[in-house]
């Protein structure tokens, strides 16, 4: 049996990005073959003597990925902040990320939009960029605050008035996309200062769903979560592919969001029908339970009949096909994120069977569960789809400031 590979590791464990990746990277070492992990220092070096066959990282340096690339290292690279010097990356794919926040809100009818993040990281350039697309084939604009980051607070729980002062220009209700789960707790704190109502006037989105970040927030944050796991698994296995004899790819690879996670700060849907809101409310609280359109009624307050004639006329959709849409994201999510067989993701997220949330997901998605599943955990080896209608982004994207947008 060959020696077990030494494999360098320049991930922090102080994040949740680099803390998911690591245990995407143990998910793959347990089911194929043991490493031996060497790490790096606080710069992501390794002692010139050290003989590495690979090395993992959140590299931003490009001295160093030079360095690494001098003594002949592969770099599977999971950082948005360095490209074309010669290492592979493994990324989420972040301008759809911007562009599945922007689609979540106008499916809560909201008509006001806002972004608020740093224009200096490549990443939150990027969320920026989608959230915009979005919203603009949709015939929407948006408000945007976007500044260094060197301007910012070390820790989420650091008073930062500007964002006070920009909560109270925008007009209500608006939804705010904020770059990070971090940052959007920021912004919470400034609402609660405020007296602002969360959801009701403003509803906030981060992005990462660091599920401790999102629960220590004064109002619970719901979150765009990517699947960093997934992504420190396919570094792992390009390691492993490498150390074979195998090409490994030149343009980044990008994995979508696994979904979005609801929690209290967006859990609203921006109609004057207080009936039909409840009822959503409640749908959204539920649909992973033995719910239907009866209990969802009388949860509401209505008759059957008025809460279909008005889900329809406001929602462009029944009852019924709202609670089959969340549980189809609630598969969905899942099905990306987890192995677990199609009975137990069908009970999980609330369907009756099998057979029942594959004719939901078919005319949800076009696609089987399964088929979901493969598209994005199996991709063959070298071959990865992009998202459609665009080129890969990278840290040469155009910023979203440069183009017209409502201030």
């Amino acid at each position: 049996m060959n020696a077990a590979p030494r494999i360098g590791l320049a991930l922090s464990t102080n994040i949740h990005y680099g803390r998911e990746v690591l245990h995407g990277i143990f998910d793959y070492v347990r089911k194929h073959r043991p490493w031996q992990y060497v790490t790096g220092n606080l710069e992501w070096d390794f002692p010139s003597g050290e003989r590495l066959s690979a090395v993992v990282g959140m590299l931003g340096t490009g001295p160093l990925l030079q360095k690494m690339k001098r003594r002949g290292i592969p770099v599977i690279n999971v950082s948005e902040r360095q490209q074309g010097v010669g290492t592979v990356r493994v990324l989420p794919d972040n301008v759809e990320a911007g562009r599945q926040a922007a689609a979540y809100f106008i499916d809560k009818k909201f008509t006001n939009f806002a972004f608020t993040g740093p224009e200096d990281f490549a990443f939150s350039r990027m969320r920026h960029l989608g959230f915009e697309e979005q919203l603009r084939s949709s015939g929407f604009s948006c408000h945007v605050q976007n500044f260094g980051h060197g301007k910012w607070p070390r820790h989420s729980m650091d008073p930062l008035p500007e964002i006070g002062e920009w909560i109270q220009t925008l007009p209500t209700p608006c939804a705010i996309f904020a770059y990070s789960d971090d940052h959007a707790r920021r912004v919470l704190n400034e609402c609660l200062r405020l007296g602002t109502r969360v959801p009701e006037e403003i509803a906030v989105l981060g992005c990462d769903n660091d599920e401790i970040e999102c629960e220590l927030s004064p109002t619970p944050i719901s979150s765009v979560a990517l699947p960093l796991r997934l992504l420190g698994y396919e570094a792992a296995r390009l390691v492993e592919l490498y150390i074979a004899g195998g090409t490994l790819p030149e343009e980044a690879i990008r994995l979508p969001p696994s979904g979005i996670v609801t929690r209290r700060s967006t859990d609203v849907i921006a109609v004057k029908d207080h009936t039909v809101a409840r009822a959503v409310g409640y749908i959204s609280a539920h649909a992973a339970e033995p719910i239907n359109v009866r209990a969802v009624a009388k949860a509401s307050g209505a008759s059957r009949r008025y809460l279909e004639r008005r889900f329809k006329t406001l929602l462009g959709r029944t009852p019924r096909e709202e609670i089959l849409r969340v549980r189809v994201g609630l598969a969905k999510r899942l099905l990306s994120e987890t192995l677990l067989p199609m009975t137990e993701v069908a009970e999980s997220s609330g369907f009756t069977d099998s057979k029942m949330m594959c004719s939901a997901f078919g005319r949800d998605t076009g696609l089987t569960p399964s088929e979901f599943r493969r598209n994005v955990r199996s991709k063959p080896e070298g071959v990865y789809p992009r998202a459609r209608g665009r080129k890969d982004a990278d840290s040469t994207t155009p910023h979203p400031a440069k183009q017209k947008r409502v201030n």
